[in-house]
């Protein structure tokens, strides 16, 4: 009986809401990259002025 139960909530979880697992995932991933691409051009534009001052 509670193997059932725990059976269709895992289904139901799983149909649901992998859709929204995978939206996530991307929408997550995008803004990662964004914030690694910005990281990348800060760092090499401050390391750039701080090469030029010292």
């Amino acid at each position: 009986m509670l193997s059932k139960i725990v059976r269709f909530l895992l289904n139901l979880f799983f149909k649901k809401n992998i859709r929204l697992i995978y939206l996530i995932k991307i929408v997550i991933s995008r803004n990662f990259l964004k914030y690694l691409d910005l990281y990348k051009v800060v760092n090499s534009r401050y390391g750039f002025l701080h090469e030029k001052l010292n």
